[in-house]
């Protein structure tokens, strides 16, 4: 990886907006990934978040993190911002999509599949 590959936030940009860049960026990486990927969705998921991770320098995360349900059928893959309340981008295994929240949501998630 160049440089040049590295996307930044630009100038005015809301750290929202930024996420949206790149949770539109994760969408149409996971779409193409999906095609030759054959495997379960939560690991390409994984490879496009660490991508993201690294190719969206301003994000200021700290790799990927994730659960899943007891079976392993459903799970969520985010961006850890190390921060509870802070915004980031996850996906879900069983739809299949990313989407932003905070990790204070993600928890509540988690917390219904141990019920």
């Amino acid at each position: 990886m160049q440089a040049s590959d590295l996307i930044r936030m630009e100038p005015g940009q809301t750290r929202e907006e930024y996420l949206k860049r790149v949770a539109k960026y994760c969408r149409t990486k996971y779409a193409v990934m999906r095609t030759t990927q054959r495997y379960h969705c939560s690991h390409t998921a994984n490879d496009v978040l660490k991508l993201a991770d690294a190719l969206f320098i301003d994000l200021g995360t700290f790799g990927v993190e994730g659960f899943s349900d007891e079976c392993g059928r459903d799970g969520i893959q985010y961006l850890n911002t190390g921060d509870t309340y802070e915004l980031t981008i996850a996906f879900r295994s069983r739809s299949e999509r990313f989407y932003l929240t905070t990790l204070e949501c993600i928890a509540s998630v988690v917390e219904r599949w141990e019920r």
